[in-house]
Order: structure tokens, then sequence, then C-alpha cells
């Protein structure tokens, strides 16, 4: 005989369901539902950070960034020092490039967790989107001075360079990128055009080359994969229809 939990069940319009209304919704791009079950939610809590936190993301998915950006700007109101919300409000900042709002932003996260390496990359590519290259690779490299086995901070270290003429510099932190993940394809392609810009077009070539086989066998295993998806989900059907035995 089955065990029935007797504990607590949420209402059906309790915001904790809501709230997982709202992410399934937004996961299958059914933003209107989302949106729908959050904003209801927000009506029945109305200073409840995670709520407007959640609706920015959908605004977000929306492309609604000035939206996305108010209701950052709530869930900080509420929760002065969560640091997911203050990092995502900044890069909205950014998105809508108020770069020096976006920088000041980014400082607010590192005043709440001074190493957090995300909100320093991401300060660093403001500072760079907003002119100031040296600044934003000062950052960059204080991001890697708490990681240095970070591949995507290494990435980032190398656009900055290669964007600022600084060819070789960039060579070398592809490659670092690349020594820490081989299969990293954006520090290889790079890495490619910054071999280009040095004119060393025989390095280029050969990381262009395997850019080429590693989509390749990536393509192969994403194919592969849907086709053993596809066999399984017709055995099951199969099996589901055969006549149940007396």
């Amino acid at each position: 005989m089955a065990l029935v939990s007797t504990g607590c069940q949420p209402a059906p319009d309790s915001p904790e369901v809501l709230i997982e209304r709202g992410r399934i919704n937004r996961d299958r791009d059914r933003l209107t539902e989302a949106l729908e079950a959050l904003e209801t939610a927000i009506r029945a809590e109305p200073q409840n950070a995670e709520l407007y936190y959640e609706r920015a993301l959908v605004y977000e998915r929306a492309d609604r960034l000035e939206d996305a950006l108010s209701d950052y700007e709530q869930a900080v109101r509420y929760n002065p020092d969560w640091r997911e919300a203050l990092n995502n409000r900044a890069v909205v900042l950014a998105r809508l490039e108020r770069f020096d709002d976006a920088v000041a932003g980014f400082t607010r996260v590192l005043e709440v967790m001074p190493d957090d390496v995300l909100a320093l990359r991401n300060r660093g590519l403001a500072r760079h989107d907003g002119g100031d290259a040296q600044a934003a690779l000062d950052d960059v490299d204080a991001a890697l001075k708490i990681d240095p086995g970070n591949s995507e901070s290494w990435l980032v270290r190398g656009n900055i360079c290669l964007e600022s003429d600084l060819f070789e510099d960039a060579v070398e932190s592809y490659s670092e990128a690349l020594r820490l993940d081989q299969q990293f394809l954006p520090a290889r392609e790079q890495r490619a055009v910054a071999y280009e810009r040095l004119g060393k077009l025989e390095l280029a070539r050969k990381d262009q080359k395997r850019v080429e086989e590693i989509r390749q066998m990536a393509d192969t295993n994403a194919a592969a994969e849907r086709e053993f998806n596809s066999q399984f989900e017709q055995t099951e059907q199969s099996e589901s229809e055969e006549p149940a035995v007396e």
C-alpha cells in the first residue's frame, strides 16, 4: 500500500508555485504566461525581491531591457546585497550602453564580494566598451590573479588585447585559454585572427582547420544523439503498444 505524505502543500496561487510556473514558462519561451504568473505573485507580495528578480529575467528574455532594469532595481531595493541581482542590473546597464553606470554597478557587486571573478571580468568588459582599455585589462588581470585557471577570463583578456592592437599579448592569452581547454572554440577562432594580424598565416590556417574539425565532430555527435533519441522514442512507443497479457 502506498504511503501518502500528510505535509502541507503550497496553494496553487502561492508565490512559490507561481515562481516555479514562471520559470518553466520562461524556459519554454512562453513569456506572456511567465509574466502573468509573476505579476500575480507580485500583487500578492509586492516587497518580495525574488519575484522582481524572476520577472526581470523574463523581461531580459523578451529583450525588454528597460523593464528588466526597473525590476532589478526593485530586487536590490528589497535585498540590497543580492549579488546576482546586482550583477544582472549592471549587465543590463551595459547592454543599454550606459557604461559608466554599469562600471559603478559591478563595483557595487565587488563591495559585497571583493573576489567575485565574474564581476571583475564584467567590469573590465564595461570599461573596455566605455573606451578605457587599460582599466579593462587591469580588471581582467585581477580576475586572473584570483582564478588563473579560468579559460573564459583568458579569452576576454585576449579579446581586449586584440582590439587594442596588442596582437602578441592576444595570442598569449588565447594560447593560455587553449592550454586549459583545447576544445575552447572561441579562443582558437580568435587566436587565428590574431595570427593573421601578425602575418603568421600558416599558424592562422592551422587554427582555422582545427576549428572546422572540432565543429564537424560536434555536428556528428549531435546527429548521432538525435538518432539515438529518435530510436529510443520509437522503441518505447512500440513497446507501449503491445497488447497486455491477461
